[in-house]
């Protein structure tokens, strides 16, 4: 290796360990800052009336609302994805927000959260939605939108959260997610690579690649050529090889670096299963609804020195709509107690029981005692009060703990915190 070359590669791999030592304090737009940059809730909304359809507004409730979404990741970025009806008549609301019209939900097309829409830069345009091992492309036609709703142009449907992929039948039918499975599944979703060059609606092509290569080019989609990428990298020199070999050791060698914490932030909570509601619904707002499927969970996500979750409104008291007597100690408690119940992976089959958390909201910092499960496995029964199973994500508070944060009003109800063991 020449002089020059070394110097090169020795200047290379300093840029590269300082800008990783960024990835690991969450400074680059990278999967990992999705934890560090989070989104706000930007308001609520709360509808005078209600509305009869499972998924409908309810009277007096308050909903949350977004103007943003989690970063865009090349790649992987994590969503929930919904099913969505874009045909005339459907329960998928107005026409498609990009071109005024409806869609057959045998057109593989989404709507996205009003983030990830961006004012409708990516209509018409495809993004790859991964899933179960295989991979689709569909087509933006839509916003599902995070600061309205609860109206006849948005079917009286709550705002959308904004994590959402919210796609047609026939995207979940390409993923093969069928049946008990089909509501709400964890993804992970790119923008689609556009690459000039590949043949246009060449037979011999369309049969070497398939059905689905088929599909792709019937509705103007493309896929990379990869001949065109292995010829540009034949015509590297040794030095750029060299270069990016160096680059390769860096990233796989960095996560040790970092203490394994890469890859524990990168760690996903899947749905593990769905429950289905009673053959017979009951009338509280939050109530399971007749014969509507629920996604349940094992896992939590990741516990780190600022956990994001969803304060949820608790009462634990005797009476109360919390259900049974807390899981820790048999007992029921004051609502003038700061106690607090986790979501099941967060719960640890108990490990947190009697140990107090810090939860951060509103610049505020407090203290609550956990004494009890927000199963997200369980629910629908007596013993959870009717309520669907809980979400991952979940820190369930005694209305103790919201006035210590200082939120009240309509900000009660859900609300973005951090939290980290005491």
């Amino acid at each position: 290796m020449s002089i020059a070359t070394s110097r090169l590669v020795l200047a290379l791999a300093g840029v590269l360990l300082v800008a990783m030592a960024g990835r690991c304090s969450g400074d680059d737009h990278g999967h990992r800052r999705e934890l560090a940059d989070g989104c706000q809730q930007s308001g609520t909304l709360r509808p005078d009336k209600g509305h009869s359809c499972d998924e409908c507004c309810k009277a007096g409730k308050s909903y949350p609302t977004y103007r943003c979404s989690p970063p865009v990741v090349s790649g992987s970025t994590k969503a929930i994805m919904t099913l969505n009806d874009f045909d005339a008549g459907g329960d998928g609301g107005d026409p498609s927000k990009c071109d005024e019209k409806f869609h057959k939900n045998t057109e593989r097309v989404v709507a996205l959260s009003t983030g990830w829409y961006a004012g409708g830069k990516r209509c018409g345009k495809n993004v790859r939605i991964n899933a179960k091992g295989k991979s689709v492309l569909a087509k933006v036609v839509d916003e599902c939108d995070s600061l309205h709703g609860c109206d006849s142009e948005h079917a009286f449907q709550p705002p959308c959260r904004p994590n959402v992929v919210d796609a047609s039948q026939a995207v979940w039918d390409a993923l093969g997610i069928t049946g008990d499975e089909v509501g709400e599944y964890g993804i992970t979703w790119s923008d689609a690579l556009r690459t000039p060059g590949i043949g246009d609606h060449d037979d011999s092509k369309l049969n070497q690649r398939g059905s689905d290569y088929k599909y792709y080019m019937d509705h103007q989609m493309t896929i990379p050529n990869k001949a065109t990428t292995l010829l540009s990298a034949r015509k590297m020199s040794t030095t750029s090889l060299l270069v990016l070999a160096l680059a390769g050791l860096l990233l796989v060698t960095f996560p040790s670096l970092c203490g394994g914490s890469a890859a524990h932030r990168l760690e996903k909570c899947h749905p593990s299963g769905t429950l289905q509601g009673p053959r017979t619904g009951h009338t509280c707002g939050e109530c399971c609804k007749a014969g509507h499927f629920y996604p349940t969970y094992r896992c939590s996500p990741p516990v780190t020195r600022h956990t994001k979750a969803i304060m949820t409104l608790n009462d634990f008291d005797e009476g109360g709509d919390g259900g049974d007597k807390s899981e820790c100690d048999g007992k029921y408690h004051k609502n003038t107690e700061r106690v607090v119940a986790l979501s099941t992976g967060w719960y640890h089959r108990g490990k947190r029981c009697h140990k107090h958390i810090q939860i951060h909201a509103k610049g505020r910092s407090v203290l609550a005692k956990v004494v009890d499960e927000c199963d997200t496995l369980h629910g629908c029964d007596k013993p959870h009060a009717y309520q669907p199973p809980c979400r991952p994500n979940i820190v369930d508070a005694s209305k103790a703990v919201w006035d210590a944060l200082g939120i009240t009003g309509e900000e009660v109800g859900e609300y973005p915190i951090t939290w980290s063991d005491a």
